[in-house]
């Protein structure tokens, strides 16, 4: 049996480049999986989940979908993938949750000398989105604030002379 690679993406844009990026490390399309809601991809299934909506899977989560029936309810479909990708019933919580928020879920599907690797690719897509989804740090607000902490003597390093406190 495989293994299995998770990773939930906040940014749907971000998790279809972290699949682009699987497949040119050689990962082949039936060890690649995802699960997101309303994208329309080709050779993508398309099901309508009360309290979830659309969600659109590939892969080996598809294939889980499937088995779930044509209209599965939201607790059918999240026991498919709870079994799909051999995850704890507190984990699905996560996922479901990731979901609803308008998240993607990557799974990688393959041998155990490969998992690492997916991992690491999975890993690697997630610390662009952090880079992607921070720009206040950079703005001119945050670098004065950042100044003023320092001036500020209750922040300041502290040399062990109590009477400068």
């Amino acid at each position: 049996m495989p293994a299995v690679a998770i990773k939930l993406f906040r940014d749907p844009d971000i998790a279809k480049k972290v699949m682009q990026d699987l497949g040119a490390r050689g990962y082949k399309a039936q060890e690649i999986a995802s699960v997101g809601r309303g994208s329309h991809e080709k050779g993508a299934v398309h099901v309508k989940v009360p309290e979830m909506g659309d969600i659109v899977a590939t892969g080996v989560a598809a294939a889980a979908i499937k088995e779930a029936g044509a209209k599965p309810s939201k607790e059918a479909l999240l026991a498919a993938l709870a079994k799909a990708w051999g995850v704890s019933p507190d984990s699905i919580t996560y996922y479901e949750l990731g979901l609803s928020m308008g998240g993607t879920v990557v799974s990688v599907h393959t041998e155990e000398p490969r998992l690492a690797q997916a991992q690491e690719v999975l890993r690697q897509g997630d610390q662009a989105a952090v880079q992607r989804t921070v720009p206040w740090s950079n703005s001119p607000g945050f670098k004065q604030a950042k100044r003023m902490l320092k001036t500020d003597p209750r922040d300041a390093e502290m040399s062990g002379d109590w009477r400068k406190y």
